[in-house]
């Protein structure tokens, strides 16, 4: 109460996510691959912190190098204005995953609070192990999923396996979303609220006009080049004679497909 008036208690934010940046690169001499989701969360995660009325925390796992895995010590850092916190990470090539996920998820027991607000980033085996970690100790908050993509769709082999387990153990959690588009809202339990933020979209896009007969039509992707986005699936398409003729495909955007992108082109 202050002078007779009820305040609102505003609960702490965290948001479980494997985002870095440039700042983070500088950090590592084995050289993680580019991060090319950090764009939206550039603008994403300054959204939460406006709409939440708090600064929220990011509890990250550190990627491992492209020069095989080292140790890591734990880490504090910014992004997009944000604290960020990584956990250590080991250096054991045979169990370093399951010995990283021990170490992350006892991070995100040792930093949230109770009745927190926690946004985990997408299905990930790592975020789902993390918060089972945190309810057996007798953590409770309330989870709501940052849902990016259908990455976990389009894993293949045990790669899915994995992604589906984490989705399997996560949903039931789930008290709200995050979407990147409306479609993505099928794949969650209808009583579950949700807010699509598409990113660059508007709502007050004129539409298109009908194309002329014999006029090109053109396709546009913009987005990350990585596999998180579909674009092997993208890839399989524009090897394919399946595209009309009057169709012309555009794609803007970095990463690891870059190299396949241009020679197709």
């Amino acid at each position: 109460m202050r002078g007779g008036t009820p305040t609102t208690i505003r609960p702490d934010v965290f948001i479980l996510s494997g985002i870095y940046d440039d700042l983070y690169l500088a950090c590592r001499e084995d050289s993680p691959p580019l991060c090319t989701s950090a764009g939206k969360r550039k603008l994403l995660y300054p959204a939460i912190a406006a709409a939440a009325g708090r600064i929220p925390t990011i509890l990250s796992p550190q990627p491992r190098g492209r020069h095989g895995p080292s140790a890591q010590p734990a880490r504090n850092l910014v992004f997009a204005g944000l604290p960020q916190k990584f956990c250590r990470a080991s250096g054991l090539r045979k169990i370093r995953i399951l010995r990283d996920m021990v170490h992350y998820a006892k991070h995100v027991y040792q930093h949230t609070t109770n009745g927190a607000l926690v946004v985990v980033d997408n299905y990930e085996l790592i975020y789902a192990a993390a918060l089972c970690y945190c309810r057996l100790r007798g953590r409770r908050f309330t989870v709501v999923i940052d849902y990016e993509d259908g990455k976990h769709l389009i894993d293949r082999g045990v790669m899915r396996l994995l992604s589906s387990l984490a989705e399997l153990l996560i949903k039931p959690m789930v008290k709200g979303a995050i979407l990147a588009t409306p479609t993505l809202a099928k794949r969650l339990p209808s009583s579950v609220p949700h807010v699509v933020v598409p990113g660059i979209l508007n709502d007050d896009i004129p539409a298109q006009r009908t194309p002329l007969p014999d006029e090109p039509i053109h396709l546009l992707y913009s987005g990350s080049l990585d596999k998180e986005r579909g674009i092997p699936l993208l890839l399989d398409f524009l090897k394919s004679s399946l595209i009309p003729p009057r169709v012309v495909v555009e794609v803007t955007g970095q990463g690891n497909y870059m190299a396949e992108l241009e020679f197709i082109a």
